[in-house]
């Protein structure tokens, strides 16, 4: 008689009611960041839901960050902090989070702002979709004088409902997942996350390992309008200015590190499902930045590396994604280089296509 052995499936957390007016804990890391702290708190002030308290942490900065701090603790009582020696983004959000006592957890990086009802209706979703543990949302880009320069994602729908399994057979990648400041838990998952990996480089991305963990516990809740901005400077950790080999090239080795903590988690937590997880380099997304780094380098493997990413685009059947790809192999580097640029970031062009497209819509 043939035995058949059923596959481990992942399964979400079943999460618990919520109460009407949750205490909400906004979570925030500073290091050196004296001329955007005070922003960054005044928009969490400045909330329309009053139910919050903000709980920052201090990795150590050298500039006048702290001061900042102590006078904004002084007048709002809602605001508690601590300081700690310099440890890197993760070790001052873990630090944050051991001292929060909130249901709802929102993250704030202390570089950014949220709009005025981005708690409010952050707490709306999680009390309408309850067996959500994760809500996401667009972000406006900023520059340092906060002049908007597009949203994230343009382009691209925002995943929602329960998508473990599918990360597990994406080697670990779900993509258009917001940065830090367009996402919340609940308290029941982050428990689950929290302490964060400290290690480098994932230690100076804690946002990128919450949201590679996340989806494996839990379903996610969206909204698609933007809630928050998010500022784009030349201190930023892991911000892509460009595209150029280097760039590339350091994506990739950030996601080799970021699948190794979602193995580890896996085994730590689930370790009959972690055989599950596909290797990263056989997912979609690490086989265009092999692709892209082999031919911004004019590595002798191009051809290659060209296709493996052309064979996934075909299984995928975009016809219009396949015919542009097949027509950039053919361009020269230079222009190869600003095509993607222009393709993969928010240019001002792709923002007034969007825009047009959006009032074509209205108008219909």
């Amino acid at each position: 008689m043939e035995i058949v052995l059923q596959q481990a499936r992942l399964e979400p957390l079943k999460m618990a009611a919520l109460e009407e007016r949750p205490l909400v804990s906004i979570l925030v890391a500073n290091y050196n960041y004296e001329r955007y702290i005070g922003e960054a708190l005044d928009s969490a002030l400045c909330q329309t839901y009053g139910h919050f308290e903000i709980v920052i942490c201090d990795d150590g900065s050298t500039d006048n960050s702290i001061r900042a701090i102590e006078s904004y603790a002084a007048r709002d009582k809602r605001i508690r902090y601590a300081r700690k020696s310099n440890g890197g983004h993760g070790s001052a959000l873990n630090r944050a989070f051991e001292l929060c006592r909130g249901d709802v957890i929102c993250l704030l990086d202390s570089d950014d702002l949220f709009l005025p009802e981005k708690v409010e209706r952050v707490v709306a979703l999680f009390r309408r979709e309850q067996q959500a543990g994760i809500v996401i949302h667009r972000v406006i880009h900023i520059n340092e004088m906060r002049k908007p320069q597009g949203m994230w994602p343009l382009y691209g729908g925002l995943p929602a409902g329960w998508r473990g399994e599918e990360l597990l057979d994406s080697g670990g990648v779900l993509p258009y997942l917001p940065p830090t400041s367009g996402i919340s838990f609940r308290r029941q998952v982050a428990e689950r996350l929290f302490p964060l990996p400290v290690n480098e480089p994932v230690g100076n991305c804690p946002d990128q390992v919450l949201m590679r963990l996340a989806p494996f516990i839990s379903r996610l809740a969206k909204m698609d309008e933007p809630l928050a901005q998010y500022r784009i400077h030349s201190a930023n950790s892991y911000t892509r200015t460009g595209l150029t080999q280097e760039t590339v090239s350091r994506e990739i080795a950030l996601g080799k590190e970021l699948w190794t903590a979602q193995r580890d988690f896996l085994r730590q937590t689930m370790p009959d499902i972690v055989s599950r997880l596909r290797p990263v380099e056989k997912s979609q997304y690490f086989l265009l930045l092999k692709y892209l780094e082999a031919r911004l380098r004019r590595d002798a493997d191009r051809k290659q590396c060209y296709a493996a990413f052309i064979a996934g685009v075909r299984e995928q059947d975009s016809a219009k994604r396949l015919l542009f790809w097949r027509l950039a192999e053919w361009l020269p580097r230079w222009l190869f280089a600003f095509t993607m640029n222009v393709a993969m970031g928010p240019s001002v062009l792709k923002r007034a296509l969007v825009r047009l497209k959006r009032l074509n819509r209205r108008a219909i």
